[in-house]
C-alpha cells in the first residue's frame, strides 16, 4: 500500500472498534491525525497506540464528540465501506447483553459467506487503501467489507 505521509486525517469513531484500529493504522503508513469520539479517556487510549506504532508523530489531536449531529459532510464522491457484523462494543452499546451479543455473533456466523464475524483492523485496511494513492481511480464507490454477507443476505 503506498504511504499515507503526509495527508491530514480527520478519524470518527477513534475511541473504539473500527475508528481505533483505522487510526492505529494510519499512524503506522505516516498520516496526520485529528482523531475523534465519545470517550476522552479510550481516545487517549488510541493515541497512545498510535505513538506505539509511529513515534514520529509530533501532535495528534483529540476532539471529544459526535461530529454526525455537528457537521456535514460531503460524500457523495467519496469512496467508502460497507461493514458486515464486526466485533466491536456497538452491539453492546446498544443494549444487548453479553449473552445476547454472543447469539448475535453465533448467527451472524451464518449470514456471513466466510463463516466468520470481521474484526475491526479488516475494514481499517479496506480505508487506509481508500485513502492512499493506490485507490486514486476510485470514487463514488461503496466498498462492502463484510465477509460475503452482502451476497447472502441482499439489501
Amino acid at each position: 500500500m503506498a504511504s499515507l505521509a503526509g495527508k491530514v486525517a480527520l478519524i470518527t469513531g477513534a475511541s473504539s472498534g473500527i475508528g481505533a484500529a483505522t487510526a492505529i493504522l494510519f499512524a503506522k503508513h505516516g498520516a496526520k491525525l485529528s482523531l475523534t469520539g465519545r470517550n476522552l479517556d479510550n481516545l487517549n487510549k488510541t493515541k497512545k497506540e498510535c505513538l506505539k506504532v509511529n513515534s514520529d508523530h509530533q501532535k495528534i489531536h483529540l476532539l471529544q464528540g459526535d461530529l454526525f449531529y455537528s457537521t456535514e459532510f460531503k460524500l457523495c464522491t467519496r469512496p467508502s465501506t460497507l461493514p458486515g457484523v464486526i466485533v466491536t462494543e456497538l452491539q453492546r452499546r446498544g443494549g444487548l447483553d453479553a449473552e445476547a451479543y454472543t447469539k448475535f455473533l453465533e448467527h451472524s456466523r451464518k449470514t456471513h459467506a466466510l463463516g466468520r464475524t470481521g474484526q475491526p483492523i479488516e475494514v481499517a485496511r479496506v480505508i487506509a487503501f481508500l485513502a492512499s494513492s493506490d485507490s486514486s481511480f476510485i470514487t463514488g464507490a461503496t466498498i462492502p467489507v463484510d465477509g460475503g454477507r452482502h451476497a447472502m443476505c441482499p439489501y
